[in-house]
């Protein structure tokens, strides 16, 4: 029994969040603030269109896009220590299965802006990437905060 728990202990110390790594690897696009910087990072977009919630750029692309910032992988970083690593032993291969759909079909990569051409909201297949920053603006309700849209100054 004690060479089982020893076995165990080792395999633990040798998953170093290999599949966090995989996940914040690639392009940041979080860090990119306006949309002149977007298009010059990634080029013309797919599609730019208004929907209800403001003007959107829409991107179909093959590269890997960090995920650095979203809420899965900062769930994937806590659930590695809170395991003391034995989440890698799934959370690795899942990282390379996404990995490798992502590259050969390709992922959805969407902007959202303000009237004044802010990004407000990022999202990768659907899933939002820039929790830290829903904080500020809603991707639900209008693109403009409230009180920029009455003539007042902007909010903190």
């Amino acid at each position: 029994m004690r060479a089982a728990y020893l076995l165990v202990a080792a395999a633990a110390g040798l998953s170093g969040g290999c599949s966090h790594y995989i996940a914040c690897a690639g392009t940041d696009v979080i860090a990119l603030e306006t949309q002149s910087q977007v298009r010059e990072r990634l080029g013309r977009p797919d599609d730019s269109l208004q929907g209800a919630t403001g003007w959107f750029d829409e991107y179909h692309t093959r590269r890997k896009v960090s995920e650095a910032g979203s809420s899965r992988v900062t769930s994937m970083g806590m659930g590695i220590a809170m395991t003391f690593g034995f989440v890698e032993f799934l959370a690795f291969p899942a990282e390379v299965y996404l990995l490798v759909r992502r590259t050969l079909g390709g992922q959805s990569l969407r902007f959202n802006y303000d009237s004044a051409g802010r990004v407000t909201g990022i999202f990768l297949d659907g899933e939002r990437l820039d929790w830290k920053r829903s904080v500020a603006s809603s991707d639900t309700g209008p693109m403009t905060p409230p009180q920029e849209a009455e003539g007042g100054s902007p909010r903190p």
